[in-house]
């Protein structure tokens, strides 16, 4: 989980608004959505506070892309109202009713907020047919209506998804190979093709401070400042970043749902385009992995990264001199034109094991891809490198004694983990030497890296936990091994304990609190990237399913992808584009800058942190708002979702007297709600792929529908 994730957390100056003229294209179900954003946008804005004499309307919550034929579906009625013996009805695109329900006492999941005392559960799982649906209900005051919804199989539903929610990589791109898209985007930080390293050693002479001292660069053999190309990649978030450590991670999760849902133009290229930059990233020959481009914060002397809200292109257009002095007159934004890169090790040096097991898994899978598009050269030498790494990982890494190689500085990305990492990075490379004919290699990779899974410590799905993936990486391994004659020894018992720990991976919390939740939210609303913890639970449960069979925890999996697409107090699909209503104003420079969402222009495929409790998500509180920094959004900082936020009772975070704590503030001043990242966005993409590939032809075991009548 991240904690106070610094990346964003500094004054920002604005810039002139760049000016857009691009025609928005859409897919048939964005499109689709799109006839849902007006009834969103009016339902959201006029829901209002209670008085004394009026209480807020009541709204109903969906999941916004839509249900597969066959799994358990679930509406949300947010009210004031006790709704108890009430009918609803869901009707088709010609306004026919084809299911009526009525809403039992025993639907009421609980409290919401002061305004919402309720929050009524609509069941209409034995509505199986395919086509376009809303649910409507009269609550004794208004009929009320959700936005439109699907229903069809599940690819159907989320492949198309895919190629959208990787349109966000694409925005994120740097470097020459720049996709213009509809927020016509341009190639930026040209000079990181020949950029200066330097050394990490005293970088931050205060271990608790951001502030960087003096930077110098690291020589080379000949005594002269050592370059290195590393042009390209993608920037980390809202800011200009690059980092390795969620590169990799966002690489290995866009291959891995790529294996799982097929070849898609975006994602495929996506993919290329990440795994291009993190081979600059490696110098084979001298064994040195680096791991950073840029710095964030400023020392007063020179501008940091996040001191400035530009667009990237901006960098390029400063006319400072190379062979300028950092922070002297005229050379304030030295290090914004001509970026540092950080090493993680010295040549030959061992490696934080972090960074060499999940970028083993990322070249171990590139060799994967190739092999499976008959590139057999290509193949070897991606694996070839990801033996490298993977030897280059010191596995007895004092982590009490030296912090993990994350980021610089570490408190971007605070891990302490690395087992999991490097069962992930063995579990790939094994798999990629069953693919390359090394059977015996590809064996010892199992059971070493299986002794790795067995002493991880699992959770769901996200950047700092990969051991749930790993577990499932390997099961597939051993099964692959035992096809092609070559069994592992040992390889059933092996193969138990890892489904054995892939299932404990916080499947189990996870579903306890959704029974407590109003909404079936599997991670609390008011704990730092609740929507990637979501969609790492849809993955695991997915994971888990098709190795198994066992089906106990749908309903887990399908309620969490539910209140991640819009069934959540917000009415808001935590994905940009999808879905009928969603973020509009993210925490994020070209999306403030260029997106203009009136105009169908937005930052498609982004996944943003998501709602976050109340101590971080205080409107008047201007370390969250960063006022007059950023080019507002929205207009007059109108919160138009203020009705559905959830205060703490006493002004205290958590669930006490029924309330969460929790706010979603869509404005693009508040980081800690709004500010999408690549690592949310590829936990998301794996677990929308694995939805897609789910199996719909089995009900869920755990649905328990009631149904008066279908009509």
């Amino acid at each position: 989980m991240r904690v106070h994730d610094a990346r964003t957390d500094h004054p920002m100056r604005s810039m002139t608004r760049a000016l857009v003229a691009v025609a928005a294209g859409s897919s048939l179900l964005a499109a689709a959505a799109l006839a849902g954003a007006a009834w969103a946008a009016a339902t959201n804005s006029s829901a209002g506070a209670s008085t004394a004499s009026t209480a807020p309307k009541t709204v109903l919550r969906v999941d916004q892309v839509g249900y597969s034929l066959s799994e358990t579906k679930r509406a949300y009625a947010l009210t004031a109202h006790d709704l108890a013996g009430r009918a609803f009805v869901v009707r088709d695109d010609g306004g026919r009713a084809v299911y009526r329900g009525t809403i039992a006492a025993g639907d009421d999941r609980g409290r919401w907020s002061p305004s919402y005392g309720h929050v009524f559960e609509l069941d209409f799982s034995r509505l199986t047919q395919g086509g376009s649906y809303t649910v409507e209900l009269d609550d004794g005051v208004d009929t009320v209506a959700s936005v439109p919804f699907a229903i069809a199989t599940a690819a159907t539903l989320f492949t198309p998804v895919l190629d959208s929610v990787a349109t966000f990589f694409s925005s994120q791109r740097d470097g020459r190979d720049v996709i213009a898209g509809n927020l016509d985007r341009r190639p930026s930080h040209l000079d990181d093709v020949d950029a200066t390293v330097y050394e990490t050693a005293g970088l931050f002479p205060d271990p608790d401070s951001e502030v960087p001292g003096e930077l110098i660069p690291r020589l080379n053999a000949n005594g002269a400042e050592l370059r290195r190309d590393v042009e390209g990649g993608w920037f980390d978030a809202g800011d200009y970043l690059k980092f390795v450590q969620t590169t990799s991670y966002a690489v290995t999760m866009l291959a891995i749902a790529e294996q799982r849902a097929g070849r898609t133009p975006v994602v495929s290229g996506e993919i290329a385009h990440g795994l291009t930059w993190l081979d600059k990233m490696w110098d084979d020959d001298e064994r040195v992995l680096y791991h950073q481009v840029g710095l964030g914060t400023g020392n007063g002397e020179f501008t940091g990264d996040h001191d400035e809200w530009r667009l990237p292109e901006a960098d390029d257009a400063l006319d400072i001199p190379r062979d300028a002095v950092p922070g002297s007159e005229g050379a304030a934004s030295y290090f914004l034109k001509y970026r540092p890169v950080f090493a993680a090790n010295t040549a030959g040096e061992p490696l934080s094991p972090n960074l060499a097991g999940r970028v083993a898994a990322s070249f171990a899978l590139a060799a994967q891809r190739d092999s499976d598009a008959g590139l057999h050269e290509s193949a070897a030498g991606w694996f070839e490198k990801a033996k490298h790494v993977y030897e280059l990982a010191d596995s007895d890494w004092p982590v009490e004694e030296r912090p993990l190689v994350t980021t610089e500085p570490r408190s971007y990305y605070p891990e302490d983990s690395y087992l999991d990492d490097l069962a992930l990075g063995g579990a790939e490379l094994a798999r990629a030497a069953i693919l390359l004919g090394d059977l015996d290699l590809a064996a010892e990779l199992v059971v070493e890296a299986a002794g790795y899974a067995a002493a991880a410590e699992g959770s769901l799905l996200n950047l700092y936990d990969t051991s749930a993936l790993a577990n499932a990486e390997l099961v597939t391994a051993i099964r692959a091994l035992e096809s092609a004659g070559r069994p592992v020894e040992g390889g059933a018992e092996i193969e138990a304990e890892l489904l054995a720990q892939l299932e404990a991976s916080g499947l189990a919390a996870a579903e306890s609190f959704a029974r407590s939740d109003p909404f079936s939210a599997v991670s609390d609303p008011a704990e730092w990237d609740v929507v990637s913890h979501t969609f790492g639970s849809i993955a695991v449960v997915r994971l888990a399913e098709q190795l198994t069979g066992d089906r106990s925890y749908a309903d887990v999996a399908s309620g969490a992808r539910n209140w991640a697409l819009g069934a959540n107090a917000w009415g808001l699909s935590f994905v940009i584009g999808t879905g009928a209503d969603f973020p509009q104003c993210p925490h994020h420079q070209i999306g403030n800058l260029l997106a203009r969402p009136e105009a169908g222009l937005t930052l498609e495929g982004a996944v943003v942190n998501g709602p976050n409790g109340s101590e971080w998500t205080d409107p008047a509180d201007p370390e969250w708002w960063n006022p007059g920094f950023v080019d507002d959004c929205p207009a007059g900082r109108v919160d138009r979702l203020a009705a559905f936020h959830s205060p703490a009772a006493d002004g205290e975070r958590g669930p006490s007297d029924g309330y969460r704590g929790t706010r979603f503030l869509d404005w693009s001043g508040v980081w800690s709600t709004s500010e999408p990242a690549i690592d949310f966005t590829a936990s998301a993409l794996l677990a929308l792929s694995l939805e897609a590939t789910a199996d719909a032809s089995a009900p869920s075991e755990n649905v328990a529908s009631r149904v008066d009548d279908a009509a």
